[in-house]
C-alpha cells in the first residue's frame, strides 16, 4: 500500500470516528431533552441507535401530539406529504429494505447473489438457493437454431443492458400472456407483485386484498383482464396522481411526513418503494386521532376514494379530506374540483396547507448526507433534526446542539 492508498484509508477512518462520534452524542442529546436520565449506551453505533429509536420516535410523537398553539388548524388538522428526496440506497431484492454491502448491490443477506458469465458471452443470474426474480418483459425474438420464440427479460436488480434472452419455459405463464396482450407487464402493482423461478418450476406472485401475498404455479393460473387493465388506467379519475404506479428498485421512496399547519411535526415514517395509497393511509390510521377533524394530502383524491373502500372501524373514516393549495391545480377531475377544493373547507380557512413543501425545501438540504447511511443511521438522523425542529418551534429551554 503506497502513501496515497494510506492518507486515503485514514482520511476515511478519520471521517467514519467522526460520524460515529456526532450519532452518539445526537442519542445522549435526545434522550436529554426527553427526560431519559439512563446514559449508559452500547459500544457499536448502529446497536445505541436500534436499542433507542423506538423509544424517542415515541417520544417524539408523544411531544408533538400534546403541542397546541393558537395558529389556525392547529387543533384540528393535520398535513401529510412524501419526501423523495430523503431516501436511501437499499439492496435490490424486492422486498428487502436493508442497506447494501459497501461497493455491492445487495445486503448481507442477499449477497450470494451473483453474475455469471459463459464462454459464448450469454449471462444468467445465479443465486445460491436457485431463485431469481423478474423484473419485466422488455422484448422478445425468433430464435431459428431452437425454433423458438425467447423473452427478453430485465432482471430485478440489473440494468437493461444486462437484460437476458429466456425461453418460454423460464418464465411464468401470465407474464408471456400479459406481454402478449398488452405489450408490457407491470409486475409490482397490485395485480402482480412478481414473478420468479424456483427449482426450475415458475411462480407468479400475486396481491390480494387483505395486503398479503400468495404464490401459485404460474401454469395454475390464468389472466384477469378486466382487473389487469382496471389496474393499467389506475383509476377512474382523470388526474394522473396516483404515487403507487412508481416504483423503485434501487432506493427507497423517501419518507412520508406529517404534521400541524402551525410547522409541528407529528410523524415521520419511511417509505418502502413507491409513495403507494396503502402506505400512506396505514400511517394516518396510526396516528389520525379524534381530534382530527381534517385531512390534507396532495393526492386526496385518491386517499378519500381508499378510506372510502375501507371495511370496518376506522380512523380516517368521517375525516374531512382535502388536497393542498399548491397541488390542488393539478387535480382536473371534476370530482377533485368539487369536493376536495381546501377553500371550500369550513376547517382550512386561514389554515397553512403548504406547510410540509416548505418543511421539504428545509429537509432536503440533508439529502445528500442521509442517502448512503444504512437503515438505523438514516432514520434516527431524520427523527433527530426533526425532534430538533419540533423544540425550537416549541421555544423549549432543553433544546441543545
Amino acid at each position: 500500500m503506497d502513501e496515497n492508498d494510506k492518507e486515503k484509508t485514514r482520511t476515511s477512518l478519520e471521517y467514519r470516528r467522526l460520524e460515529d462520534g456526532y450519532f452518539k452524542y445526537s442519542i445522549l442529546l435526545a434522550r436529554k431533552r426527553h427526560n431519559i436520565h439512563d446514559m449508559d449506551l452500547p459500544f457499536n453505533v448502529d446497536d445505541a441507535i436500534i436499542e433507542n429509536f423506538l423509544l424517542l420516535k415515541e417520544m417524539f410523537e408523544a411531544k408533538a401530539n400534546d403541542h397546541r398553539c393558537g395558529k389556525p388548524g392547529c387543533t384540528n388538522c393535520m398535513v401529510a406529504d412524501g419526501n423523495l428526496k430523503n431516501s436511501r440506497t437499499v439492496c435490490q431484492m424486492p422486498g428487502c429494505m436493508e442497506s447494501p454491502m459497501k461497493g455491492k448491490k445487495c445486503c448481507k443477506l442477499h449477497k450470494t447473489i451473483e453474475r455469471k458469465i459463459d464462454g459464448n458471452n450469454n449471462q444468467e443470474l445465479v443465486e445460491n438457493d436457485g431463485e431469481f426474480h423478474v423484473e419485466a418483459i422488455i422484448g422478445k425474438r425468433y430464435d431459428p437454431k431452437t425454433k423458438q420464440t425467447e423473452f427478453k427479460v430485465k432482471w430485478v436488480g440489473y440494468s437493461e443492458e444486462e437484460s437476458t434472452f429466456e425461453p418460454r419455459k423460464n418464465i411464468p405463464r401470465v407474464l408471456v400472456e400479459l406481454y402478449s396482450r398488452y405489450g408490457r407487464t407491470d409486475l409490482t402493482c397490485e395485480v402482480i407483485n412478481k414473478g420468479f423461478t424456483k427449482s426450475g418450476h415458475a411462480y407468479v406472485e400475486l396481491f390480494v386484498e387483505n395486503s398479503d401475498y400468495i404464490i401459485l404455479p404460474a401454469e395454475a393460473m390464468e389472466v384477469n383482464e378486466e382487473a389487469y387493465h382496471r389496474r393499467i388506467n389506475a383509476s377512474d379519475l382523470k388526474c394522473n396522481t396516483l404515487k403507487d404506479q412508481k416504483r423503485f428498485h434501487t432506493r427507497t421512496g423517501g419518507v412520508l411526513v406529517g404534521g400541524r399547519p402551525c410547522g409541528m411535526v407529528n410523524f415521520i415514517e419511511e417509505i418502502a418503494n413507491g409513495e403507494s395509497i396503502r402506505q400512506v393511509a396505514a400511517t394516518l390510521e396510526r396516528v389520525v386521532d379524534d381530534s382530527t377533524e381534517c385531512l390534507v394530502y396532495d393526492d386526496g383524491c385518491h386517499l378519500r376514494r381508499h378510506i372510502e373502500k375501507i371495511e370496518g372501524p376506522s380512523n380516517l373514516k368521517g375525516k374531512d379530506v382535502r388536497i393542498d393549495r399548491v397541488h390542488f391545480p393539478n387535480h382536473i377531475d371534476p370530482w377533485c374540483i368539487e369536493n376536495l377544493d381546501p377553500d371550500d373547507s369550513p376547517f382550512l380557512d386561514g389554515v397553512n396547507t403548504e406547510v410540509m413543501e416548505q418543511l421539504f425545501s428545509w429537509m432536503s438540504k440533508y439529502s445528500f448526507m442521509v442517502r448512503q447511511m444504512n437503515r438505523p443511521r438514516h432514520n434516527f438522523f431524520l427523527l433527530d433534526i426533526l425532534d430538533k425542529h419540533n423544540f425550537q418551534l416549541d421555544h423549549d429551554d432543553k433544546l441543545q446542539f
